[in-house]
């Protein structure tokens, strides 16, 4: 999975507007099952992205068409133009690659542990008991005295 995250530096008057336009592309990414947000950085440094736009993507094939059209289709005309026309400065992309990392806890290894002593003790109980009945199968078919149905 990757995360593609769009950062727009915009001018203080137009914060509103850009929030709008990136609302409408948050909205768009989930209507078509993709996760997607905006990010509304708390501190900045100069000249660091006032908003952010964040949508994750299955394959890098999804990337372009964002990046050209933004989630939505060209149905109401030229709104990705007037997104651009409030930027200070063109969008800046970072394209980032989702790492998953499997941690267990302590306590999950102990149960798992406790759960693998458990099945190796009923294997070696069933194992017993297989043993056991054929041993007495073998018994019971060298005796004639024995009656071949209980409750005869």
């Amino acid at each position: 999975m990757y995360i593609a995250r769009f950062s727009y530096a915009v001018l203080p008057v137009n914060r509103q507007r850009a929030m709008d336009f990136i609302h409408r592309e948050v909205e768009a990414a989930q209507r078509k099952q993709l996760t997607a947000r905006l990010l509304v950085p708390l501190t900045r440094g100069h000249g660091c992205a006032a908003l952010q736009f964040e949508v994750e993507l299955d394959s890098l094939d999804q990337l372009d068409r964002i990046r050209e059209r933004g989630m939505e289709s060209e149905q109401d005309g030229n709104w990705m133009r007037a997104f651009r026309e409030i930027l200070f400065s063109p969008p800046e992309v970072q394209l980032l690659r989702v790492e998953t990392v499997h941690v267990t806890s302590p306590r999950i290894e102990t149960e798992v542990d406790q759960l693998r002593r458990q099945l190796a003790s009923a294997k070696a109980d069933n194992e017993i008991l297989r043993k056991s009945a054929m041993y007495f199968a073998k018994e019971s078919h060298g005796r004639a005295d024995v009656p071949a149905a209980c409750g005869n």
